[in-house]
């Protein structure tokens, strides 16, 4: 019996042996990162703001019924609210707008130089 297991250890030690070389070769992949076109720039439209007080009141009214408009009204509360709302909306653009410029410059994959002959 232990001349069994003595070949078997022989032979399963002899497969061991044999190792063949692996060869790799790597092989540099440019890394492809679309970079999202930059929207398209707000082309505001005018708005014409009236002022409508006790002394031209009369007026802008006669002008209401003239031209079939409709006004519409802010207390100076209000409007200082527009505002206030008004700056947070650029602020919150302008912080998403340095994000998108972060991530631009951290894919942003620079061409290999050439080999310049001299």
């Amino acid at each position: 019996m232990m001349k069994y297991v003595a070949g078997l250890l022989c032979l399963g030690l002899a497969a061991c042996g044999g190792t063949q070389s692996l060869e790799v070769d790597t092989v540099a992949v440019k890394l492809q990162i679309i970079q999202p076109e930059p929207p398209a720039p707000i082309k505001p439209i005018p708005v014409q703001f009236k002022v409508v007080s006790r002394s031209n009141q009369a007026a802008q009214v006669n002008l209401l019924l003239t031209d079939s408009e409709a006004f519409l009204a802010l207390s100076t509360k209000d409007y200082e609210n527009l505002s206030l709302n008004m700056a947070d909306i650029t602020r919150y653009l302008k912080q998403q707008q340095g994000i998108i410029e972060y991530y631009k410059k951290m894919t942003k994959v620079e061409d290999q130089p050439t080999d310049q002959k001299k």
